[in-house]
């Protein structure tokens, strides 16, 4: 399973990927608008999308992706510490949640219920 980190916090992409690669998952990062690129290129199961990112609004880059016809189907799943998360998902058309801080298990337990149960 590919996943796409769009993070701006080098620790959390530091971990999740320790984290998602102990599983066997492939991922790469991006904390700008060079993540619509990797997206269209690189196809990956699942985009975990900060939400607040310095040069990149997380919901706005959301809709983007699903408005775009090479990234539509990949599911993307928001990142935030915010307490209001599911209206967040709501106005980005996200397709889920994942709220930080999150522990290692729910990290995989997300990205293998929106990856579609690939093996990892």
């Amino acid at each position: 399973m590919k996943i796409l980190i769009v993070e701006d916090n080098p620790s959390i992409v530091t971990v999740t990927r320790l984290v998602l690669e102990r599983e066997g998952m492939e991922v790469r990062s991006a904390e700008d608008e060079s993540c619509f690129g990797i997206a269209e290129e690189w196809a990956p199961s699942v985009i975990l999308m900060d939400v607040r990112l310095p040069r990149l609004d997380g919901i706005e880059a959301c809709m983007q992706l699903k408005l775009n016809a090479a990234t539509t189907r990949i599911p993307v799943v928001l990142m935030t510490a915010d307490r209001d998360g599911a209206e967040l998902v709501r106005q980005s058309c996200a397709d889920g949640l994942l709220a930080k801080p999150f522990s290692n298990r729910d990290l995989v337990e997300t990205v293998r219920r929106f990856g579609g149960r690939e093996s990892s």
